[in-house]
């Protein structure tokens, strides 16, 4: 416990760009061929005790895609759009990034069903003007790209009945972007829950970073299959 709680200190002492981002992926991985097309929405923000909100403010929906293209080998591709206000600073859509790049999963490394995975993505993001990234000033946006790895564990929640399917995927993300201020590093810690046993299974999700806590909820819109 004591190290998870020092690993927890660790993350959220580095602020994070990427942190909004919601999470689609499954440490376990599709079949060659095997598609998956998933939507979701991200809220969330920095708490403000004192002034009872939160600063910056995050919220947007995301599409995701992910193929199976060998043994263990996913390629998923992850593109969102939303508004980020800084500090009282209303804007309209002005958040936008996507993510690109291979998945390796492996199961060798744990037991009870459990799957870990690594992915690779590179990163292309959009700030608001006023974000650290940025030196513009108020008529323009802020762009930033970088690599954004993410390692996830997955593992399956003892059953509270016969009807719940429960998976739970914990997932460390670094990342490296290079913005008009040169590169800025960042890290971030998160819980997925996933309910497996639906025709279109569903998730949600709490990222926590420098940045803020941000939540997300996500569901496939088919049902995986072979193209």
């Amino acid at each position: 416990m004591f190290k998870l709680i020092t690993t927890v200190i660790v993350l959220i002492s580095f602020s994070s760009c990427s942190a909004y981002l919601p999470e689609f992926e499954r440490a376990e991985p599709l079949e060659q061929g095997e598609q998956r097309l998933a939507m979701g929405a991200f809220v969330g923000g920095l708490p403000d005790a004192q002034e009872q909100r939160m600063d910056p403010f995050s919220y947007g929906v995301a599409a995701f895609h992910s193929i199976g293209i060998a043994d263990n080998i996913n390629w998923s591709t992850l593109a969102s759009m939303g508004s980020q206000n800084w500090y009282n600073d209303p804007s309209g859509l002005n958040l936008y990034s996507i993510s690109t790049g291979p998945k390796f999963s492996s199961k060798s490394l744990f037991r009870n069903g459990s799957f870990g995975a690594l992915t690779i993505p590179m990163t292309y993001m959009v700030f608001p003007n006023d974000d650290p990234l940025g030196e513009y000033g108020p008529d323009f946006f802020s762009p930033a790209f970088g690599i954004t790895p993410t390692c996830y564990m997955q593992t399956p929640l003892p059953r509270w009945s016969a009807d719940l399917d429960v998976d739970l995927s914990t997932f460390f993300r670094g990342e490296l972007m290079v913005g008009q201020e040169g590169p800025i590093y960042g890290y971030t810690f998160g819980l997925r829950f996933e309910w497996l046993d639906a025709v279109y299974p569903k998730s949600f999700n709490f990222n926590l970073g420098f940045t803020g806590i941000f939540f997300g909820c996500a569901m496939d819109l088919f049902p995986s299959t072979q193209f």
